[in-house]
Parts: C-alpha cells; structure tokens; sequence
C-alpha cells in the first residue's frame, strides 16, 4: 500500500511537471512576439527582458491631465544577401517603416493602456516578401480594496519568414495571427497573497504555396 501511494505521488509530480513545462515553453514562445514596452505585460510570469514595460527608457510624449501619448516612427534600411535562406543565394535590399502609439491613463481609480503598431518590410526587386506587420493591446488594473484586478488582450498579425527556425520553405512569408486575452486577480491575505489567473490564446495560419 505505501509502495503504492509513492508510485501515485511520482504520478502526479510527474504530470504537474509535464504540464508546467507545456504552459512554459508556451509562454516563451508567445512573448517572443510581444511588442517591446507592452503595457500590463511587463511585471507577468514568463515576459521577456526584450519585451518587460521600461517606462523610465520610453519616450516623453504628450501629457494631457491623466492622459500621456507617445506616437513613435522609426525607419530601417539593409541588405540581406540570402533572403531565401537557401543554397542559391538571392539578395535584395530591405527598407522598413515602423510607426507606433501608445497611450495610457493613470488614475486614482487604476489605469489603463492601448498600443498600436505596425511594422512594413518592403523588398527591392522582390516584392512577393514585402509584407506588413500589426499589433493591438489593450490592459489595466482596477484596485479592489486592498486587491488588483488585471485585464488585457491584444492581437497579433504578423508573417512567418522561410528562415525563421522550423519555418516550411514557403514562396512566401506565411501570414498568421494570434488573440490573446487574459485576467488575474492579486489578492492578499496579510503576509501571504495569491494571484490566480486565466488565459486563453488562439493562432491562426493563413494557407500557402511550396515552390
């Protein structure tokens, strides 16, 4: 019978850890695609250095009472001397435009964030790899006594390049999105706290062509 316990215990030890790995390696594969700077993302479980919330490196912007606008616009230009990632080496240069908003209010009754982006790549004397990329976020916090709730979600769409890790050889960058939503609630109970939470994610892939 106790052999039997120690078996069940090793079980379910076993599966917890299976599980927390899945839900790891998933969380780190989705804050790859986080904007830098995502507001309401930057102090969770799993956010990237790359991607954390640095408000103290973010631009002024314009303030209006509670309200603060920081638009950004930056722009790119190289060459890429094998876009196709393959044996046959093809080059082309790359120019990039990348505008983005973001816009937060900071209020005694908690706070609130939207960002938007976008990111365009346009290819010379290639122009079936010129894409374009968007991002949408929205996310808060709403104190509830000594508690916190957070809400967010965002919307991804973005392309999968054929040199991208375990990327298919497509003709073409492969279009794909992801929605996110997700809530937690901090709650503390004297020296101790408990911060449970959900999410849901959703990706979609666009259909494609091999040579």
């Amino acid at each position: 019978m106790r052999n039997g316990r120690l078996w069940l215990n090793a079980l379910c030890l076993l599966g917890c850890t299976a599980l927390g790995a899945a839900r790891l390696a998933d969380a780190q594969l989705l804050t790859t695609l986080f904007p830098e700077g995502v507001p309401g993302y930057g102090t969770e479980q799993g956010v990237t250095v790359q991607s954390r919330a640095r408000p103290e490196f973010d631009p002024l912007g314009f303030r209006y009472g509670e309200v603060t606008v920081r638009p950004l616009l930056g722009e790119s230009v190289g060459y890429d001397d094998n876009i196709f990632g393959g044996p046959n080496r093809r080059g082309a240069w790359q120019i990039g435009t990348h505008p983005s908003v973001l816009t937060g209010i900071d209020g005694s009754g908690g706070n609130a964030a939207a960002f938007f982006s976008a990111d365009d790549y346009r290819y010379l004397g290639q122009p079936s790899q010129n894409r374009t990329d968007g991002a949408a976020f929205l996310g808060g916090t709403i104190p509830v006594g000594r508690d916190k709730l957070t809400l967010g979600g965002f919307w991804l769409d973005q392309h999968e390049d054929r040199t991208a890790l375990d990327a298919i050889p497509s003709d073409r960058p492969v279009a794909f999105t992801v929605f996110n939503v997700r809530a937690s609630y901090a709650a503390e109970f004297g020296r101790f706290a408990a911060t449970p939470s959900i999410e849901f994610n959703r990706w979609r892939f666009d259909n494609t062509t091999i040579l």
